[in-house]
């Protein structure tokens, strides 16, 4: 099982790691060419720990890691719930990180009464990350020019929680 440790300095090694890792930031490459590596070095850590460490509900990074200890991912929103992310590191990939991490980025955001829903938009043709949201409650409420809007309202992850 997960657990979760919010943004700080020793975090930002792994991060920079993610960030600079091919193979897990392909999806990223239609904005971030040719690979979708973003550049994170040392001289932004603090600049960026200033934007993202303790200022929820309207913002959050926090960081998954194994029973033994292992960085595995990134968890995130901004703007109140209007964006989220969930980063599983490639070599983490298909073991159930992804449902894991988004279902505590989850109900990590609606511990905050500020924020009622939460959305993504990804690429249509991300399948694994369709199939995970979908997994978590999330629903498409639009797909446009192969983007999809995923939405998860505070009612609907209630009520499937509550069936569960």
């Amino acid at each position: 099982m997960l657990h979760w440790k919010p943004a700080s300095l020793a975090e930002m090694p792994f991060r920079q790691a993610l960030l600079g890792d091919p193979a897990t930031m392909a999806y990223n490459a239609p904005w971030a060419p040719p690979d979708g590596c973003l550049d994170f070095p040392p001289a932004r850590w603090s600049a960026w720990l200033e934007k993202w460490a303790d200022h929820a509900p309207e913002r959050f990074c926090a960081y998954l890691f194994t029973p033994q200890g292992q960085a595995v991912g990134e968890i995130s929103w901004h703007d109140y719930g209007q964006e989220i992310g969930t980063v599983i590191h490639a070599d983490h990939r298909g073991k159930g990180y992804g449902l894991e991490g988004l279902q505590l980025l989850i109900a990590l955001a609606f511990r905050h009464p500020e924020i009622d829903c939460l959305w993504n938009n990804f690429e249509a043709t991300r399948t694994p990350a369709l199939l995970t949201h979908q997994k978590a409650g999330f629903e498409v409420v639009e797909e446009t020019d192969g983007m999809l809007r995923l939405r998860l309202t505070r009612e609907r992850w209630l009520q499937n929680k509550n069936v569960r």
